[in-house]
């Protein structure tokens, strides 16, 4: 719902930390907490799935893009973030 986004319903985190990583990534996948589990030994004991799908959207790129500028606004909190030598592309 389009009320979610001014924050009228309760997200849980991961739910929250999803949406970001898809916005960001442009791959929607099913979000999980723990990735690997490892024994003693170093057998895998277990492996979240690595399920997605890539979305391919010019509305996807627009957000991003919008995303990006924020950063690039130079009375913005975050134009700090923007500078050529800060190790991951930020949005």
């Amino acid at each position: 719902y389009l009320s979610t986004a001014i924050g009228a319903s309760e997200v849980r985190l991961l739910e929250l930390a999803d949406a970001y990583r898809g916005i960001a990534s442009g791959i929607l996948a099913e979000p999980h907490v723990v990735a690997r589990v490892t024994g003693a030994s170093g057998e895998r004991l277990y492996e979240a799935p690595l399920r997605g799908h890539e979305v391919r959207s010019s509305a996807l790129r627009l957000l991003q893009e919008g995303l990006r500028g924020v950063v690039r606004l130079p009375s913005g909190t975050a134009h700090s973030l923007a500078a050529r030598d800060f190790a991951v592309p930020v949005m």
